[in-house]
């Protein structure tokens, strides 16, 4: 990989699949759409829509959401296992 990807994944985060699902299983226990997450975590609802979707988020926004969510936001992205 080029120094160009690797800093890019330095910068942004995405969901691991264990990590996709703690965040449905977050969002439904609170009934609440990427529109919510939005709101609550002052991010726009298209980078909300990403992250839920699995895409690259920057790594704020990410922890962010996690963080609104009371997700561990290492082991959401899979960095650090359950």
């Amino acid at each position: 990989p080029g120094i160009i990807s690797m800093l890019k994944s330095l910068r942004s985060l995405k969901l691991s699949s264990v990590g996709k699902q703690q965040v449905e299983h977050a969002l439904t226990k609170r009934a609440w759409g990427a529109q919510n997450l939005a709101e609550e975590s002052q991010v726009s609802e298209a980078t909300a829509k990403n992250f839920r979707a699995g895409k690259s988020v920057d790594r704020k926004n990410f922890v962010i959401f996690c963080k609104v969510l009371d997700l561990d936001w290492e082991e959401a992205a899979g960095i650090r296992q359950i």
